[in-house]
């Protein structure tokens, strides 16, 4: 498919620059994948469209401070910006330098009084870094969190780019649709009967790259470190068994459940595993284990899109994202969302 069939029309001013003033106050469409209509209200009712015995699948990632102010030997002013936190152990990591042109391999670069890196190779806009000490470390102490790159308000409260339910560091970039939850909500979904699970991708910078290929068959997806546990997969497992509805909350739930989708004679189930998953879903993918799916309003042209379009009909999808552009709905990371079923 042509990738420019994923292209919409959206004015500047509907990029969100800031979250919600609280996160459940963020707006919230609802599609209907059978009927084609579509209810309109706050996402603080979405515990009304869920069911009981559904099952909630969040990615408990958090992100780190993967953005680390350096300088020059000779006094200018460098930034960078770590591409994967999946293994903060590490010293020699892939980043994104500003200003990268100016700097040459074998470069050293100041961080703070007692860190430093050099640059080691440049590859297709990538600078390969080697760290002095343990890039975790490193980050913890002199990083920031990082925005996406089309947020440039500067004076933000970094704990809303955060899920209340964040806990293992690793991603440079938000799980977007899990940012509207409170645990209030949280909690007044399970005591409806829903089940709330969680897996972890660690989201890597390549979920803002547009796809730049003439097709969207041929785009590439990075590599992102992934874990299903256990109990996980046995409880999804079993609800599935049961017919019971699997709602994937986050295009990275999505993916990673898929990714680990594993034949049994007609049936699909999930297995418990950890590793790297670079899958790439687009139409007219089949979904295997997703029932329902929660999911931000998402750039033009861009993997996000594209799977959201596999999973609600690319006609029907930017149909919605039109009536949102209408009514001047917020788009992208800190904007409202959509529950597709």
């Amino acid at each position: 498919m042509n990738t420019s069939l994923f292209n919409f029309d959206l004015p500047k001013n509907l990029i969100a620059q800031k979250p919600a003033r609280r996160r459940e106050l963020s707006n919230l469409m609802v599609l209907d994948r059978k009927t084609k209509n579509i209810t309109l209200c706050k996402f603080s009712r979405i515990a009304d469209f869920l069911k009981k015995d559904d099952v909630l699948v969040l990615n408990n990632t958090k992100v780190v401070r993967a953005r680390i102010s350096a300088r020059r030997e000779s006094g200018g002013v460098v930034e960078i910006l770590v591409l994967k936190g999946e293994k903060p152990g590490r010293r020699t990591v892939k980043c994104l330098l500003k200003p990268l042109k100016k700097i040459q391999e074998g470069e050293t670069l100041l961080i703070g009084e007692e860190h430093s890196c050099r640059l080691i190779k440049k590859i297709n806009g990538i600078a390969e870094l080697s760290f002095n000490a343990n890039i975790g470390k490193i980050m913890e102490k002199h990083g920031r969190i990082p925005l996406p790159p089309y947020i440039h308000e500067k004076n933000q409260d970094f704990s809303r780019y955060q899920t209340v339910f964040s806990k293992y560091a690793g991603a440079v970039a938000a799980p977007t649709a899990g940012l509207h939850f409170t645990k209030e909500l949280l909690k007044k979904i399970e005591k409806k009967g829903v089940k709330i699970l969680f897996i972890t991708l660690h989201v890597g910078y390549g979920t803002f790259t547009p796809i730049r290929t003439e097709e969207i068959e041929t785009h590439l997806m990075e590599s992102e470190y992934f874990s299903i546990p256990p109990e996980t997969a046995r409880i999804i497992n079993k609800a599935r068994r049961e017919k019971r509805r699997i709602i994937a909350c986050g295009t990275t739930v999505a993916r990673t459940l898929e990714d680990a989708a594993v034949k049994k004679g007609n049936s699909f189930f999930l297995k418990s595993a950890s590793g790297f998953t670079d899958k790439y879903i687009y139409p007219p993918y089949k979904f295997k284990i997703a029932d329902a799916l929660i999911t931000n309003f998402h750039t033009p042209s861009s993997s996000l899109l594209v799977l959201t379009s596999a999973f609600a009909g690319r006609k029907f999808l930017l149909s919605s994202y039109r009536e949102a552009v209408k009514r001047k709905w917020r788009f992208f990371s800190f904007g409202d969302c959509m529950f597709i079923h």
